[in-house]
């Protein structure tokens, strides 16, 4: 920034100014260190104590083009402290105004409510899919960190429903509390539920016992990190090359393959048709494992004959490229066969 560096500047041309005036007193008036250090000091801030050692017409003509110097160093010094104080104050409301014009801009977007260990690896998930997403976090280093990621944060608490509205929650599609306390989390979902009784809301279970006063709160889905862990411990145990497959499939691998969960549009043209004349297996080469019907109950494995009807999620297992053509024809749109 061309202020700080100009900053430095002034300051360095002050400590000049010091050292000239000292040396020059003890110089002219043969005075002490510092009893020419202080000469220079009441000197230069005009502040007018008497004169501590004898000044004969060539210290006083060097005091008047000292008193110059250091008064224009410090006049300067004031301007540039205000200029940097001006501009900072400028760029965080720019910046503030730039930040609420993106996140208002956003539509079917997720909302992120802390950001600590469990928070942190939800950012990093999130933006390698490249999903849009807003994170409200309290802790000001957090925020900064962040910000340096250009993340769009929001420094504040959930808790507040003035937060959750400048995260555009009216528009967003859905949210992640990941905070340190249950109780907290209650109330987030609570508010969250309140301003859009639409929203997806996921929780992470801090204690043992919590998960149905968060179901009762609003949440759609309560995760245990703990039960996971454990579960998943016991799973890599028993069956490790079903857990080898799983993570080939959800968390990427040499394979480009995906389980992913796509609904079912009224204008697609594969409502109202049985799997089997879909062609989603012939033409896309996918998998259906399940179908999610609108009323909430899941068919597994669904056979040839079951109709595929609008308001359905439709759970396949195959490419990505083929996923997303799939979601293409489940909206409406024709997909590139």
């Amino acid at each position: 920034m061309e202020s700080m560096r100009l900053l430095k500047y002034v300051a360095a041309a002050l400590v000049l100014v010091l050292v000239w005036g000292t040396v020059g007193f003890m110089t002219i008036t043969h005075a002490k260190f510092f009893d020419a250090l202080y000469m220079t000091v009441i000197t230069i801030s005009t502040v007018g104590f008497s004169e501590v050692v004898p000044v004969s017409t060539a210290g006083r003509i060097f005091t008047m083009l000292l008193l110059v110097a250091g008064v224009g160093a410090i006049f300067i010094a004031f301007g540039v402290l205000t200029q940097v104080a001006v501009e900072g104050s400028l760029r965080r409301i720019w910046g503030r105004r730039r930040l609420e014009k993106s996140i208002a801009k956003l539509k079917n977007h997720y909302i992120l409510c802390g950001s600590g260990r469990i928070g942190t690896l939800v950012v990093r998930e999130l933006r390698e899919k490249d999903m849009p997403l807003v994170v409200i976090e309290r802790d000001p280093q957090v925020v900064a960190d962040l910000e340096s990621e250009d993340v769009l944060v929001l420094q504040g608490s959930a808790t507040d429903e003035e937060t959750l509205e400048q995260a555009n929650i009216q528009h967003a599609r859905g949210l992640i509390v990941t905070v340190s306390s249950d109780a907290e989390a209650v109330f987030i979902i609570l508010s969250a539920r309140n301003l859009n009784p639409d929203l997806f809301i996921i929780a992470r279970d801090i204690g043992e016992g919590n998960e149905r006063k968060l179901k009762q709160a609003g949440a759609n889905r309560v995760i245990s990190p703990y039960r996971l862990m454990g579960k998943r411990l016991v799973n890599a145990l028993l069956r490790p090359a079903v857990i080898d497959m799983l993570d080939t499939i959800m968390f990427g691998g040499e394979l480009d393959l995906a389980i992913e969960g796509t609904e079912v549009y009224s204008n697609s043209p594969l409502a109202g048709m049985n799997v089997r004349d879909s062609g989603i297996r012939q033409k896309l080469g996918l998998i259906i494992i399940g179908i999610q019907q609108a009323d909430g109950n899941v068919i597994f494995n669904p056979s040839p004959d079951e109709v595929i009807s609008p308001g359905d999620t439709l759970i396949s297992v195959g490419e990505m490229d083929s996923i997303r053509r799939l979601a293409d024809w489940l909206r409406g749109k024709s997909p590139d066969l």
